[in-house]
């Protein structure tokens, strides 16, 4: 990947959305009973769409989706995911920055 020089001109099967991973930032580390001590992701946001997407495009944000692959780009974390495993998004003025709620879940 990091001979890529544009991530945005990457070519994607239809279908098919790069998003970029912004992790969840805390002071606070704490994993779960289970062991998972995997990043929480705070919020995605859409680099690309390939052509066949129309409801989405570059710079809505992410809420809700599944991935099970991603890779680092120069300093960012990124995903291909299929449009069917993005549950929810937002246009980008209607997202609030600033707000940022760090949550942690203690499994007992």
């Amino acid at each position: 990947m990091h001979r890529i020089k544009d991530i945005t001109k990457v070519k994607m099967n239809k279908g098919n959305v790069l998003i970029q991973i912004h992790q969840k930032t805390s002071k606070i580390i704490l994993t779960d009973a289970d062991g998972d001590n995997s990043p929480t992701v705070d919020y995605a946001e859409v680099v690309s769409v390939a052509e066949d997407i129309d409801d989405l495009k570059k710079g809505d944000i992410i809420l809700e989706f599944k991935t099970v692959y991603g890779f680092q780009w120069e300093e960012g974390d990124y995903a291909v995911v299929h449009r069917l495993s993005i549950g929810m998004a937002v246009n980008k003025p209607n997202f609030d920055f600033k707000k940022k709620k760090v949550v942690s879940k203690i499994k007992a």
